[in-house]
């Protein structure tokens, strides 16, 4: 046993914590104490499971993600940022420091049989031409975020995608641009 306490008094005040108190930060903390202070293995065992069931716990940064339900099962969609990746591949910066600036109106296309990513959703804009005006890719949603908003697409919703920052200055190889969704009403 070290300096601090006995673990079996710190596992009950880390239980505590947990269900009296709802602190699952508070309860985390005395729990690893309590395994630093070298408890017997039955101690141990319990010790672990509490961390167990606290890392299994939504976080504060989850629960802040949770989204509002409209009416029936449909989630609403908020309007969320995304900054745009890929966007200094195949001539992208140029379209972009040329055809896109904050309010401009980008169009999101699917793109399941993307061999890199099945969730693939491409963001274009709309570029003036000869013989009219031809949608054009300026990179892809972030693979780390594109799931639920591919899932979307799929079912048929109708998103909206504008612009809502542009970083791209004539130096800079990869611009970056800020996209807001939100649902089409």
């Amino acid at each position: 046993m070290g300096e601090i306490g006995d673990p079996a008094e710190l596992l009950k005040d880390a239980d505590s914590a947990l269900r009296k108190d709802n602190d699952p930060d508070l309860a985390g903390a005395v729990a690893r104490i309590a395994l630093r202070e070298g408890p017997d293995a039955e101690t141990k065992a319990k010790l672990e499971a509490l961390l167990l069931e606290i890392a299994q716990l939504p976080t504060k940064k989850t629960a802040k993600r949770k989204r509002t339900r409209k009416s029936g099962s449909r989630r609403a969609i908020k309007s969320r940022v995304y900054v745009v990746a890929g966007t200094g591949f195949d001539s992208r910066a140029k379209l972009i420091r040329s055809h896109c600036e904050k309010g401009t109106t980008l169009q999101l296309r699917r793109e399941p049989g993307n061999k890199h990513d099945p969730n693939a959703i491409a963001v274009l804009a709309k570029v003036p031409g000869i013989f009219g005006s031809k949608w054009r890719r300026v990179g892809y949603l972030p693979r780390t975020e594109n799931k639920e908003i591919a899932q979307w697409l799929d079912a048929g919703r109708e998103l909206k995608a504008v612009v809502s920052k542009v970083y791209a200055p004539p130096d800079r190889d990869f611009p970056k641009l800020h996209v807001r969704i939100n649902e089409s009403r």
